[in-house]
């Protein structure tokens, strides 16, 4: 059953707006030809996973929520099918079709799903209108991102609310069996949230009567990989039509003041409101916003780290950390309006990275986000404003993260009183104060002189390497 989480705090993890209306209690669904009226729904899913896994070289579809599996078996004998769903639908699978494997599994529940790593290694994963139906749908997804630490992708698709409904339809969903419905977008952010690496995102066709693109499509792997590009060619002409970026006007464009090694801005970010573009722009022509911050992290990212970032301001400092040029970091931000979040994902994405942009209030949300993002073996860099600090240090202890904390990064402020309790508390949890400085020609990383000032880093005395004596920047042990 679903979470006891209050619907307002279940929509936000789920990436829904806040006054977003699940139904409480939603009808069971049999998918037979009775319920139906002969209207073929996602006429084009089936395909497109088919066209998936030739271009991959896989020869099963394993179908997770297979309803009463008629698009599903019509992919036998080319595939080897797998269908897995409960009650009346499952019972109708083993009773009609003898060929195939049938599975019963109740997706409100993270159960193991008997299928060896070699047929999961040569499979597609469909998972057609499912999540929609359930009450909680991290279970189902939970399961899904099991599957494919051996499956190479995961074909998921749900209706697009706005698309079906329109923009001002907040829920709960007008079908009975429906406890709630996402756009394309949404659902991409809560799958990034997941753990899942979003290849493609797009729509396909809801149903064969009337052919419009309402129903999301995307396309989820857990890595990327170099023939994803021919593979998502066949999905595309097979059903999926992509999301098209709006065009962006280069007016409201500002370049970083750092670059690659083409010598070209490391990310071009829009930023809307005219005052602010004036400022950010000036302050990144001096050098960059926050310089100090994004020349640590800059020295110290690898593939593998976590950033949480609370204090995103106009988001350069997270969009100089998602684009490192030590590795591909993980890079979560918190906060800016909507249009922002999207700015930064967009702009990372045309860099060439990948940025998790979430809503503020996700914030008591914190420790679970560090747990489910946090790679094997990685480490955390945070970027928080003096006030937050507090909030980070907890939620790194509740998600067992405490010695993987590496650095922390404090954001600026004109507020005095709030830096001086800020650099107390780091200090009394372990932590040594840090700032950049020239030396020799060099920037280079040396314990702080005095209290807590714009720039300053603080670093756990268990991860300092007593080498360094500051002529250096610190990693950790």
């Amino acid at each position: 059953m679903s979470s006891s989480l209050p619907v307002s705090t279940d929509s936000l993890l789920l990436e829904l707006p806040n006054s977003y209306t699940p139904r409480a209690r939603p009808e069971y669904f049999v998918d037979s030809v009775d319920v139906t009226g002969g209207v073929t729904w996602q006429p084009d899913v089936y395909e497109m996973s088919a066209a998936i896994a030739r271009a991959s070289g896989c020869d099963t579809i394993v179908d997770v929520g297979c309803g009463q599996a008629r698009k599903l078996t019509a992919l036998y004998p080319e595939f080897g099918v797998v269908g897995i769903d409960y009650g009346d639908n499952i019972d109708y699978c083993r009773r009609t079709y003898a060929f195939g494997s049938w599975l019963e599994s109740d997706f409100e529940h993270h159960n193991p799903l008997p299928l060896p790593a070699s047929l999961l290694g040569k499979s597609v994963i469909v998972c057609s209108d499912v999540i929609e139906h359930l009450i909680d749908p991290l279970p189902l997804l939970a399961t899904l991102r099991d599957l494919l630490e051996h499956a190479r992708f995961v074909v998921l698709t749900t209706p697009d609310r706005v698309r079906t409904h329109g923009r001002v339809h907040t829920g709960p969903p007008p079908n009975p069996a429906h406890t709630r419905e996402w756009t394309t977008e949404e659902l991409a952010r809560l799958c990034e949230f997941e753990g899942f690496h979003v290849l493609a995102a797009g729509h396909t066709r809801s149903n064969d009567v009337q052919p419009d693109l309402a129903t999301v499509a995307l396309m989820l792997t857990r890595r990327h990989s170099p023939e994803d590009t021919r593979v998502l060619e066949a999905a595309a002409g097979s059903g999926l039509a992509l999301l098209v970026p709006a065009a962006v006007d280069p007016q409201r464009v500002v370049h970083s003041a750092q670059s690659n090694v083409r010598g070209e801005p490391r990310f071009s970010v829009v930023v809307a409101d005219a005052d602010t573009r004036a400022r950010v722009a000036a302050t990144e022509g001096d050098g960059g916003i926050e310089a100090e911050s994004r020349i640590f992290l800059d020295a110290q990212l690898e593939t593998g780290d976590l950033v949480i970032d609370l204090a995103p301001g106009a988001g350069f400092v997270a969009l100089s950390a998602a684009t490192a040029s030590g590795g591909a970091p993980t890079v979560v931000v918190y906060g800016g309006d909507p249009e922002m979040r999207d700015n930064w994902r967009r702009a990372a994405r045309d860099a060439g990275r990948n940025l998790l942009a979430a809503h503020p209030m996700r914030r008591e949300h914190l420790a679970r986000d560090i747990a489910r993002l946090m790679p094997a073996g990685g480490r955390v860099f945070a970027h928080v404003a003096p006030t937050e600090i507090g909030a980070l240090l907890e939620a790194c202890a509740v998600a067992g993260l405490t010695k993987q904390l590496v650095a922390v990064c404090v954001a600026p402020t004109d507020d005095v009183d709030s830096m001086a309790v800020a650099a107390s508390g780091l200090q009394a949890s372990g932590f040594v104060l840090h700032q950049l400085v020239e030396k020799d020609g060099e920037v280079v990383l040396q314990p702080a002189t005095g209290s807590l000032e714009p720039g300053m880093i603080a670093i756990p005395a268990a991860v300092l390497d007593s080498s360094l004596e500051g002529s250096a920047l610190p990693t950790a042990s």
